[in-house]
């Protein structure tokens, strides 16, 4: 979808729903299965001999399939919260109870929870992956602008799939930590928190026009928005009072966006 495919987008989406509604229509699941792989096929033919290309926003995309999946997921979990027993992974997101005295300098992997230095180890892999290597210099040009990134021998579709390939794998980690912090499986946990992330990482320097931004920058616009959040909750205000305050950090946050894009172009 990022990359206009759409007749591959129906391949892979009416394939499986063909197989399903034949078999509910009580035909032979090994017929409804080869009746799935034909309808597939003819998509992905259509897809090859027409070569359809229909650009879409990146953002509307990610909505969509924000509400998609999560309304996938209210209906496998019956639309209720799912409760585990108790693993080690629930353990993930806690911090050790280790012997607290000057020993403790000597085990630095205690000093925090498991999931910490998960992430502070992702945020470093990442940044070194933007700053030192083809791929990440190939994200910043597309960014900046992908007609000219074309132009210059970048393969701009490749890139693309590459980039949202490796945001669903940190977007599971960010699940499997989430779920090990609430200790249930909640298709409702972390509403809203796409319009949170935008304002991040624009306070921390990164541009909705693209081509611009870092990991360090988006790690301090994501800890002001905590401690701005935690503030609130201990001043005790209510729930829409901080609905408030976040609605205003974006809009400055875009606000701040448009005027350094404006400084830039002067």
């Amino acid at each position: 979808m990022v990359v206009g495919r759409v007749w591959r987008v129906a391949a892979v989406a009416t394939g499986p729903l063909a197989a399903y509604m034949a078999w509910n229509l009580g035909v032979d699941y090994r017929a409804s299965i080869l009746a799935g792989c034909a309808v597939a096929a003819l998509a992905w033919f259509i897809d090859n001999r027409l070569h359809v290309v229909v650009p879409l926003s990146p953002f509307i995309v990610t909505l969509g399939m924000w509400g998609a999946l999560r309304g996938a997921a209210k209906g496998l979990a019956g639309n209720s919260a799912v409760y585990v027993p108790a693993t080690r992974l629930n353990e993930f997101m806690k911090l050790p109870l280790p012997k607290s005295d000057w020993s403790l300098l000597a085990r630095p992997w205690q000093w925090w929870s498991p999931g910490v230095w998960v992430f502070l180890g992702l945020a470093v892999l990442i940044a070194a992956v933007l700053r030192y290597t083809q791929f990440g210099r190939h994200i910043y040009a597309i960014g900046s602008n992908e007609q000219t990134a074309r132009l210059c021998g970048i393969q701009v579709e490749r890139t693309k799939l590459k980039i949202y390939s490796f945001a669903l794998l940190l977007t599971g980690v960010a699940g499997v930590m989430q779920f090990s912090f609430v200790t249930v499986g909640d298709p409702t946990t972390a509403f809203g928190y796409e319009l949170r992330v935008i304002a991040a990482v624009v306070i921390g320097g990164a541009s909705l026009s693209g081509g611009m931004g870092g990991v360090l920058g988006a790690l301090a616009g994501a800890l002001l928005i905590s401690i701005i959040d935690n503030g609130c909750t201990m001043l005790e205000y209510e729930v829409w009072v901080q609905e408030i305050v976040t609605g205003g950090i974006i809009v400055a946050a875009v606000t701040m966006d448009k005027l350094r894009a404006q400084r830039a172009a002067f």
